[in-house]
């Protein structure tokens, strides 16, 4: 079409026009997302960004310059065993030395737990929404060792999670 007023006014006119050319990106996004070349590229870019969160205490800042936050720890631990789950991460991963000092800062923090639920010495809601999910978390890293007062840590909480799921919130069941 040589007339540019009736070019425009048939592509206004004929809607499948655009929808041709949504389509053909979509597509080309989805190619790009089955190139296992970009996927490892972009896989690599983003561990790397993790990595650099990383605090050396094991546990994971929101923004680099911040302090290490256990949610985005939990966060992130919880993603990679998901990814793994399902495939998209190889196994190895779990053994890797960042998930390693990940699970290491979030023992820390379930014993944190574990001595403050003792030095109250009550029993009545022992387990708070943090722990639970730390524990939650926790328990897809079997792989990586537990220390003696983690394994009894875990028995103590499993213990108060027995007798007083009832009384959990639904969010917290």
């Amino acid at each position: 079409y040589k007339n540019e007023e009736l070019k425009q006014l048939l592509a206004t006119e004929m809607p499948w026009l655009q929808f041709a050319d949504v389509e053909t990106e979509d597509i080309a996004k989805l190619t790009s997302f089955l190139d296992k070349n970009q996927r490892t590229y972009k896989q690599q870019e983003y561990w790397a960004k993790i990595e650099n969160l990383q605090l050396p205490s094991g546990g994971f800042a929101w923004f680099a310059g911040m302090r290490e936050n256990t949610v985005s720890t939990l966060f992130i631990l919880e993603k990679v065993a998901k990814l793994v789950q399902v495939g998209a991460l190889d196994k190895q991963m779990l053994e890797n030395q960042l998930i390693n000092k990940a699970v290491s800062y979030l023992d820390v923090q379930i014993l944190d737990s574990y001595r403050r639920s003792q030095a109250t010495k009550t029993d009545k809601n022992a387990v708070d929404v943090n722990t639970l999910h730390a524990l939650f978390v926790r328990s897809c890293y079997p792989s990586i060792s537990q220390s003696d007062d983690l394994k009894k840590a875990n028995t103590f909480f499993v213990k108060q999670l027995f007798s007083q799921w009832k009384q959990f919130p639904l969010y917290e069941k």
